[in-house]
């Protein structure tokens, strides 16, 4: 499958995603709880948990690399395209100038909750998502 085929099969499941309850961990998926959409995407579809940098490398939104594509709980893109989708609809003090790998000391306020990751990955596994070809 290609890339633009894999994107438009997840993108269907975005709205999906936005009926996960993620209220146990006091916030929402783009206001504390991206860590956990995250872990729980990279559990279910493979790839690499990253988060989007200032210029300064400090952390700003946790997203799964996958393929080339950057994913969370608004769906896959290109990374350029993801920035520039996350800038708008975020509107983050500082600009958003890349993304890297996710470190331990990253995003310290965000809430991690390994049990409720799994959860969300196996409603995501439950789904199909997971077999997807040419994703994880």
């Amino acid at each position: 499958m290609n890339q633009k085929s894999s994107v438009t099969q997840l993108t269907q499941f975005v709205p999906w995603l936005m009926t996960l309850d993620i209220s146990t961990i006091g916030c929402g998926p783009f206001d504390g709880g991206c860590v956990v959409v995250a872990e729980a995407l990279q559990m279910a579809l493979g790839g690499q948990v990253v988060v989007l940098i200032r210029s300064n490398d400090l952390a700003d939104h946790a997203a799964v690399l996958i393929n080339g594509l950057l994913v969370d709980y608004d769906g896959p893109l290109p990374p350029e395209a993801f920035i520039k989708r996350f800038s708008e609809n975020e509107r983050p003090v500082f600009r958003i100038t890349g993304y890297r790998t996710m470190r331990a000391r990253d995003l310290p306020n965000a809430p991690r909750d390994k049990v409720l990751a799994r959860h969300l990955s196996t409603h995501l596994h439950n789904t199909g998502i997971s077999a997807l070809d040419g994703v994880g």
